[in-house]
């Protein structure tokens, strides 16, 4: 009768734990990600040699797990922007928008392309040369507006690439991060499975029956 009753204890126990709400993580995945340069960009006399790439950085998919509103992925790379002209002329500072397309998968129910807009980019007119004397002029800069979306029943989150500045002829890393503003209210059960406090209830059921035969048994 001893291994009955612990065997029915665990069974309740069990099905109280099952019981209890778990926390609702939000998976992202993002597959692939690409720059669409604006027309400004190139290597003749009135362009821009500013070179975007995004190859080796999206060899596989980048997934991260965010289960509370404001939280944020860690900073990962998008891609490379590589700063390669000599001097800038005043013909070469126009058209130089760029656009950053996300390809997502989760947390849609289909592939999903998610774009990113530059907010200002800026080409200053002079040669392109570094430091002098521990004075660094700003050659190139670009920046990049937040992308707000929205996903599920009531879920938001926010796509934040950072700015980059050029001070030389030089190659930087372009990185971008996640921000989980609301959860989605909308979570539906798995089917088939029964229901945690239904368990919960036959357990502790079998308990009690368990104890009154004990009592019965003594008397």
């Amino acid at each position: 009768m001893k291994k009955v009753l612990q065997a029915m204890a665990g069974l309740a126990v069990a099905g109280l734990l099952c019981a209890a709400p778990a926390a609702n993580a939000v998976t992202f995945t993002i597959t692939g990600g690409s720059f669409n340069p604006g027309s400004g960009y190139g290597i003749d006399n009135n362009e821009l040699d500013v070179r975007f790439s995004t190859a080796g950085y999206w060899s596989s998919p980048k997934t991260f797990d965010l289960t509370a509103a404001n939280q944020q992925t860690s900073l990962f790379d998008f891609g490379r922007i590589s700063l390669r002209e000599n001097f800038i002329s005043l013909s070469e500072t126009n058209n130089l928008a760029v656009q950053a397309t996300f390809n997502f998968t989760n947390p849609f129910s289909s592939s999903t392309p998610l774009t990113v807009q530059t907010s200002g980019v800026m080409a200053y007119i002079g040669f392109v040369d570094g430091c002098i004397f521990g004075f660094c002029p700003v050659d190139y800069t670009v920046a990049w507006n937040p992308t707000t979306v929205d996903f599920g029943v009531g879920g938001k989150f926010r796509i934040d690439m950072t700015s980059l500045s050029f001070n030389e002829t030089e190659s930087l890393t372009q990185t971008a991060r996640l921000t989980l503003l609301a959860l989605p209210s909308a979570v539906v059960p798995p089917a088939a499975v029964p229901e945690p406090t239904t368990v919960a209830l036959l357990g502790l059921g079998l308990l009690g029956f368990a104890a009154s035969r004990r009592k019965s048994a003594k008397a």
